[in-house]
């Protein structure tokens, strides 16, 4: 189903391909890009319906150059179509598009897996999700230095008492943790610069210096140049804690506060630097709770209503490896069981190989969706169902 990453197709498009994720019939249609934007905006909203799918982008040559999803495809479609920056990747790949294709998928789950089996099966350029190479994993801590601060690295160093993770490691986990050193006012400079709490005693009459800039505008509490006590500084220690541990969201909730009195006095440069803190540190505490949340089982059976067609999807190794539809007859239960019984034997389980992308898809629809928990099956009682109505 996969081509290996990296090989670029090199045929003309002629169509998706067939779909693990989907097990109705798909209809593939296609609309002709003019460069009047405004009517291909119109020519969308007219053709494309307004439920969950995938979408392509064909250029010049009748390659595909891009592959996405959308939950209401004409509200996205029309986004790469309109007027604006250069810049924008939008923009870029509507300038190479000459045609759009797209296939409704009723699922919101089956149409992001799909959309990931058809960047694996196709390699498109624009596209990067799915085929980048594996993130290294790191961790959250709190260093054991004189005066803590939080930091990141790929191992916990021998000796810390805090830490949390693993998280994939980008640069928007290294933004969140300078926001939260910023946000408590704990240093971030090198642990070899020397700390003087204001209690310590010196023999001779002399102010310390702050070593940076930070401890001069208020950004720090300045544990360098004898700004702050120790109990004062360990006080927001505790706090920083406290937030990464999820049991304080005052900050996010400060920040929110103070965002909207800035825009309410047009602040506009106090109210981007809000904006980006409370940015990072909302992204840093989705992060982590995610690690809070039980372990999501192994294999099941997720049944669901797809537009109005009932479907099963069936999970192994923390993925969906399959989707039936749900059984409304005896053949189709029969159908249904011989599926069940050659996915969840011991031998084919073994053999299921693990997807962090799609583990991933599959744990955020469920975070999305907490209700649907209520409705999963074991395999056995899948399997029980089927062999019920097919003695019928």
């Amino acid at each position: 189903m996969e081509h290996a990453v990296g090989q670029l197709e090199t045929v003309p498009f002629r169509g998706f391909g067939p779909s693990t994720f989907w097990p109705f019939r798909r209809h593939r249609q296609t609309l002709e890009v003019s460069s009047d934007f405004a009517d291909v905006r119109r020519s969308m909203r007219d053709e494309c319906p307004r439920r969950p799918g995938v979408y392509g982008m064909i250029d010049a040559r009748q390659q595909l150059i891009y592959v996405g999803m959308s939950t209401v495809l004409p509200k996205r479609l029309v986004t790469y179509f309109r007027s604006g920056s250069d810049e924008r990747k939008e923009y870029r790949i509507a300038a190479h598009t000459k045609r759009l294709v797209w296939e409704v998928i009723g699922h919101g789950l089956a149409a992001e897996l799909r959309e990931l089996e058809l960047i694996r099966r196709h390699q498109p350029r624009f596209n990067v999700r799915g085929r980048r190479a594996r993130r290294a994993l790191g961790y959250l801590f709190l260093s054991r230095a004189d005066a803590p601060q939080v930091r990141v690295a790929r191992q916990v160093p021998r000796g810390v008492r805090h830490s949390w993770g693993p998280l994939v490691v980008t640069w928007r986990i290294r933004e969140a943790v300078e926001a939260v050193n910023r946000y408590f006012k704990l240093r971030d400079c090198r642990a070899e610069v020397p700390m003087h709490f204001a209690e310590q005693k010196n023999l001779f009459t002399f102010e310390y210096r702050l070593e940076c800039v930070r401890g001069e505008t208020g950004s720090c509490l300045g544990p360098c140049g004898g700004q702050c006590t120790r109990s004062q500084y360990m006080a927001q220690v505790r706090a920083a804690r406290a937030f990464l541990d999820g049991d304080d969201f005052a900050p996010l909730t400060k920040l929110e506060a103070e965002l909207k009195i800035a825009v309410l006095h047009q602040q506009f440069e106090r109210a981007a630097s809000l904006r980006d803190r409370f940015t990072a540190l909302s992204f840093l505490t989705d992060r982590l709770a995610i690690l809070c949340e039980p372990p999501m089982p192994g294999q099941f059976i997720y049944p669901t209503i797809a537009g109005r067609r009932p479907v099963w999807f069936l999970v192994a190794a923390n993925r969906v490896v399959a989707a039936l539809p749900a059984p409304a007859d005896a053949a189709h239960a029969a159908r249904n069981l011989r599926q069940l019984q050659g996915i969840y034997n011991p031998e084919s389980l073994a053999a299921v190989e693990t997807d962090r992308l799609a583990t991933q898809i599959l744990a955020g629809w469920f975070r999305s969706h907490p209700a649907e928990w209520n409705a999963l099956l074991a395999p056995g009682e899948a399997l029980e169902i089927c062999c019920r109505m097919r003695t019928r």
